[in-house]
């Protein structure tokens, strides 16, 4: 009896002794606490959660939680108090829950809860308005429309004013800062705006509407086909092949031949022959001698038809254009598509194309040639210019200068 006590006596301790290890392990580990202030924050496609440390943890699951059915999903795992849920969709609403958990004797403990529920939905951040939104220039029944670049868009959309529906709708839509809207009708009066977009995923974000820009689409006045830019006389140097604009056809040109060149650069220049028939020409079997002008001037008529068809405009409510095929210089008073000449007059500009081309503002006044020169162009790292002033060397029209 004595011995069956002993034995039953070390049975007992032994078992016990057998539980220590098993009740150490779990007092290690144990439940860890619930995680506490979870807030979260949306950008377009992803949602960062952070929250409080939680006592006995050592991680946490991060958990979507379905808030119609209160199903949640483990989507990821992390030992911070900080995740970032990435891919997710635009616009749209999620709800997340952490767990904390550890680890102890090869079993996972997860906190007897979840954290407080936070909901966010995504957002696209909407791109800028294009700004300096305007009418460029006028053509046969269309209008030219140009804009500064806005970065990070995708491209633009351009609006039409819809008289009849009442409203503004896309006519079209672009990538770069410049489009042409054709077959607008004689006479028709235009209302653009236009919108920037970007593409998130799959979803188009789009900016607000610019303010609108008025223009009135005209029949391309035969008056303005008579103006031309600056040519240059060429001698063709050696007898070669050249290309007939309008059929494509091969043709010889003999050397001596007298063509002018629509342009001084590239491999390939347009140009004429004597009877008028365009070409195109390999620019090295040319020798470019001068500037191509003339003294015979375009009307009144023609004057106007052109800067009001182009659509040019003015700070003030004057506009100068010094034509370098007619050595002329023009001034109008008025505005945008009114402009109505008040003075004419020759003018001497720069020889082979020294005189910069372009719409340029005044920049600059100073007192040179015995008198006042006013520049319209200026390189500050130079010390050059181009300007009005005097006559000089006693000409007083043609291509004579240095600008």
């Amino acid at each position: 009896m004595k011995r069956m006590k002993k034995l039953l006596t070390l049975l007992v301790v032994l078992a016990a002794m057998a539980l220590v290890p098993c009740v150490q392990s779990f007092a290690a580990g144990g439940v860890p606490d619930n995680v506490k202030k979870l807030t979260a924050k949306a950008d377009e496609t992803s949602v960062r959660l952070t929250w409080k440390k939680a006592g006995n943890a050592q991680g946490y699951e991060i958990h979507q939680v379905d808030l119609t059915t209160g199903l949640t999903q483990k989507v990821a795992s992390t030992s911070k108090t900080t995740y970032t849920v990435k891919g997710l969709n635009v616009g749209e609403k999620y709800s997340f829950q952490i767990f904390a958990y550890n680890k102890s004797g090869g079993v996972k403990n997860l906190s007897t809860a979840g954290s407080n529920v936070v909901t966010v939905k995504t957002k696209a951040v909407k791109p800028k308005v294009p700004s300096n939104f305007q009418i460029s220039t006028y053509g046969d029944k269309s209008i030219t429309l140009k804009w500064s670049k806005v970065s990070n868009v995708y491209g633009y959309y351009i609006y039409l004013y819809d008289e009849t529906a009442g409203e503004y709708q896309v006519i079209d839509k672009t990538r770069g800062t410049s489009i042409t809207i054709k077959n607008l009708k004689d006479g028709q009066e235009c209302k653009f705006k236009i919108q920037s977009y970007r593409k998130v995923g799959k979803t188009i974000v789009t900016s607000k509407m610019s303010s609108a820009v008025k223009g009135t689409a005209r029949k391309f006045s035969k008056l303005v086909k008579q103006v031309h830019g600056r040519y240059y006389n060429t001698t063709v140097t050696a007898t070669t092949k050249a290309t007939v604009s309008s059929t494509g056809k091969k043709i010889t040109v003999k050397k001596g031949t007298k063509v002018v060149a629509t342009t001084l650069s590239g491999k390939t220049v347009t140009a004429m022959l004597p009877d008028g028939t365009k070409i195109k020409i390999a620019s090295n079997k040319l020798k470019f001698t001068s500037l191509n002008t003339t003294t015979r001037e375009y009307s009144k008529e023609v004057k106007e038809a052109f800067v009001n068809q182009k659509g040019y405009s003015s700070s003030t409510n004057y506009l100068i254009w010094i034509s370098q095929y007619t050595t002329n210089t023009s001034v109008f008073k008025g505005s945008r598509g009114k402009w109505k000449l008040v003075r004419s007059m020759p003018c001497v500009i720069g020889t082979m194309g020294r005189t910069t081309p372009g719409t340029f503002k005044i920049c600059k006044r100073a007192y040179d040639y015995g008198g006042p020169v006013i520049y319209f162009s200026w390189n500050s790292a130079k010390n050059w210019g181009n300007a009005f002033h005097r006559r000089v060397d006693g000409n007083t029209r043609g291509a004579y200068s240095h600008g």
